[in-house]
């Protein structure tokens, strides 16, 4: 079952992260009085003549606001976020070879960085021809580039999907860091992959200069985690690999559901930062994040 898989690495991810001390405050799943992670109900709804049945699980509160209500990160904060991103894949590494990560590298999931290419089949959902090159060739270049190279870089279990709604940030100390919720998209991939995803997020604050403010983040997460030259040769590319995906998807999704703006949140700001870092060169984020 994919609920009760997804339950049990979560919980797996929660309790390797507690004891190693990189978070004071995590979700988690509690167990039913059944002792399952969740349950099946049926419940009344307005638009069925037949109670749907729900899957319903409980989890626990994490305190705090999350980083996107919190406004701009300072250049602390995002340091702290660095610091965390390379500390959750770091202790993650003592689940090599256990059933947790065996059941991830089995998961087919389409937001799954290393699957990207799957999004080709929504670039024509994109209305810009302009920005619909420019994610095609990110695609091309994730093909050329980077796929061939993927089972030899340094890679693990990985939270997924760092953004500024899943940093949740204490407002007593708002420069650091208080807990990480969220973990159902993680995925086994390259490390980087993580780092790239993250910044591909906190980019979308900064929509002036979103390459240069993040670069306190990426200093953050190298006084953790050194990257190899190659790792720092295609961050960029992770980045933009991200971003390509948040605007496919979304569009795809607003094609299927047209005049429901909510679905176009993530992809305008994603929209406005991918054409700026495609038009860097590798020189320039070198100068700017190493």
């Amino acid at each position: 079952n994919k609920m009760a898989g997804r339950a049990t690495w979560g919980k797996c991810v929660r309790r390797d992260l507690l004891f190693s001390g990189i978070t004071d405050s995590m979700y988690f799943i509690w167990l039913s009085v059944s002792g399952t992670f969740y349950c099946l109900k049926e419940l009344a709804h307005p638009l069925h003549s037949e109670p749907p049945r729900y899957a319903i699980r409980l989890l626990s509160y994490v305190p705090g606001v999350t980083l996107m209500h919190q406004g701009q990160p300072s250049d602390t904060l995002l340091r702290d976020v660095g610091h965390c991103v390379a500390d959750i894949g770091i202790c993650l590494e003592s689940l090599k070879g256990t059933e947790a990560e065996a059941a991830i590298r089995k998961r087919e999931f389409e937001w799954d960085i290393t699957n990207v290419l799957v999004c080709e089949r929504a670039v024509s959902c994109i209305p810009d021809v302009n920005v619909r090159g420019t994610v095609q060739t990110v695609l091309d270049r994730f093909r050329l580039e980077l796929q061939p190279h993927l089972d030899n870089m340094p890679s693990g279990l990985i939270h997924g999907d760092l953004n500024g709604m899943n940093v949740i940030i204490d407002p007593d100390r708002p420069h650091c860091v208080h807990g990480v919720i969220d973990i159902g998209d993680t995925i086994y991939a390259p490390y980087v992959a993580d780092l790239g995803i993250c910044l591909a997020y906190m980019m979308q604050l900064f929509l002036e200069t979103p390459a240069e403010s993040v670069a306190p983040l990426v200093k953050g997460y190298c006084s953790r985690r050194p990257l190899s030259d190659f790792e720092k040769e295609v961050l960029p590319l992770c980045v933009m690999t991200r971003l390509s995906q948040t605007i496919s998807f979304g569009y795809e999704a607003y094609s299927q559901d047209p005049g429901n703006e909510y679905l176009l949140q993530s992809v305008k700001p994603a929209v406005t930062v991918l054409p700026r870092l495609f038009a860097m060169s590798a020189d320039e984020f070198q100068q700017l994040w190493h």
